[in-house]
């Protein structure tokens, strides 16, 4: 009996598999993605009909996105971000739906400095790439810097309204460069009252308090007294860190000029001694204990600190990856305990050493996404990072682990996944409005600068996109551009608010304690 053609209209659809199920002969739900795809992170194609396509482009297979490229050593060790529950993961997303077809690339030619570039071809399925120019290379390795944004945004003004005092400036931010450096103390302990030394050491702790933890009150306590009771016996490892505490805290006291003290350039002085120091047993690295907290690393981390302090971002990225290498060569970095500690390591330690390591990933993520440098910290677990709740540094760690993600995720090349900006925001959110123990309040006060310039650097390429694009641009971008203007519109008010909340003094008031991070946030908010 001949099979009665059903009219095309009546027909009953069907699922239909994708090419990965029709290959493996196994059953296909239908949807894109379909279940297997899912469970795989791969994307789903659907093998088209003749009638559309001719048959050679029928053979086209399922497979993961090409953005994602080859898994770093990092990728395997770091899958973590806080989230409401305490774990988000801001992985690249290849849902339908969301923003697949939009992504960042850096151009080191002018020639290269496009607005957007579309795809060839209605089917070409390349996405929209905004390219940003990369000024400088090497010393900006990357587009994610503020000055990329201000030279596209110079050429685009340029473009339309011709060139002007805005255009042709040449930088925006000129770090001051010691000329002249400092020669080290001569006079051991420093020639300085004791109540001056007591009030520089308490300088240092209120002020590096909520965002740095690298040494106790009571460990710079207990090296002030061997110091003043036998200067002899003291160990170049406790001159080092007391020279750096006191030129931190010589940097962050206004009330305490240098020329009230008689001596010139004395934090730089303070700063010498400390490197020479360093300088002339780093070389020794080896014979420090495995079961205690490095004093080199110490070192480094202050080092790096005050370099930011002093506004030479540069020297205190460079001091970040030294810092990098010793805690890698001890294994903190693996958040466990390196092999030559053996049992003899006590869990006070593993603290200590955990303390320093953060207070080192947050220097890094700030210093190397303000410069638009290389993360230098490019191995870690989540396990390096953890603390319990309530912990000193809790919520600046996870603001900085969102400038990570963002870095890595938002900035790498491979398409833009809104699922993973949405996330990010969410969680900024909630440690912005969290609500903290009155002993954590300093904390709060430190994590707020950070959490705003996380959400700028998260949004302000869409406030870019939205500022350059022409019509026909926009249009091209129909089905995100609603969620391309909240984010423009997002990025904006976070960076009034930060304009707004300076403006009114409310970081700066006598009350809290001064914010190394927060002159350039009002910069990458001003831009």
């Amino acid at each position: 009996m001949r099979n009665i053609k059903v009219p095309l209209e009546k027909r009953k659809r069907v699922s239909k598999a994708c090419n990965t199920c029709m290959k493996r002969k196994q059953k296909c739900d239908g949807q894109k993605n379909c279940s297997y795809c899912r469970k795989k992170g791969m994307t789903c194609v659907y093998r088209p009909s003749k009638s559309t396509v001719s048959s050679s482009d029928s053979t086209v297979s399922c497979s993961p996105p090409n953005d994602l490229g080859e898994q770093s050593p990092e990728a395997v060790e770091y899958s973590d971000t806080p989230d409401i529950s305490g774990k988000v993961t801001m992985r690249r997303s290849t849902s339908p739906g969301t923003l697949s077809s939009f992504r960042i690339a850096s151009a080191s030619r002018p020639g290269e400095f496009r607005k957007l570039t579309h795809p060839r071809t209605a089917s070409d399925h390349q996405p929209i790439t905004l390219c940003l120019p990369l000024p400088e290379p090497p010393f900006f390795s990357h587009c994610y810097a503020t000055e990329s944004f201000v030279a596209l945004v110079k050429q685009h003004v340029e473009r339309s309204s011709g060139s002007s005092d805005f255009t042709e400036s040449s930088c925006l931010w000129s770090e001051p460069q010691q000329t002249s450096p400092a020669s080290p103390c001569l006079i051991w302990p420093p020639d300085l009252p004791r109540i001056t030394i007591e009030r520089l050491v308490k300088s240092y702790f209120t002020n590096t308090l909520g965002f740095i933890d690298v040494t106790s009150p009571e460990s710079v306590e207990a090296k002030l007294h061997r110091i003043y009771n036998g200067p002899s016996q003291v160990h170049y490892s406790d001159r080092c860190i007391i020279y750096l505490v006191l030129a931190i805290g010589l940097t962050f006291d206004s009330g305490l000029a240098e020329g009230a003290l008689q001596v010139t350039n004395l934090k730089e002085q303070f700063f010498a001694s400390a490197e020479a120091l360093l300088q002339s047993i780093e070389t020794q690295r080896g014979i420090e204990t495995y079961n205690g907290v490095p004093w080199t690393l110490q070192a480094l981390v202050l080092m790096s600190l005050y370099m930011l302090c002093v506004s030479r971002r540069h020297a205190a990225h460079s001091y970040c990856g030294r810092a990098f290498e010793v805690a890698q060569s001890f294994g903190i970095h693996r958040g466990k305990e390196a092999e030559g500690e053996g049992l003899s390591g006590t869990q006070a330690w593993i603290i200590l050493r955990r303390k320093v390591w953060r207070s080192l990933f947050v220097l890094d993520r700030f210093l190397a996404a303000t410069l638009g440098r290389p993360l230098t910290i490019h191995q870690h677990t989540e396990e390096s990072l953890n603390m319990k709740k309530g912990t000193p540094l809790n919520f600046v760690v996870d603001a900085c682990r969102i400038i990570d993600k963002t870095v890595k995720v938002i900035y790498s090349g491979s398409e833009i996944s809104m699922k993973n900006v949405l996330s990010g925001i969410e969680y900024l959110d909630l440690l912005i409005d969290a609500q903290v123990d009155t002993a954590h309040s300093v904390e709060q006060v430190r994590v707020d600068p950070l959490c705003l310039y996380a959400e700028i650097l998260l949004c302000r390429p869409f406030f870019l996109l939205r500022f350059i694009a022409s019509t026909e641009e926009r249009e091209a971008l129909h089905n995100i551009e609603p969620q391309i203007n909240k984010l423009s519109q997002r990025c904006v008010s976070k960076s009034m608010r930060v304009i707004e909340t300076l403006k009114e003094g409310r970081c700066l008031t006598s009350s809290f304690p001064v914010d190394p991070f927060t002159p350039y946030v009002l910069i990458e908010a001003t831009y």
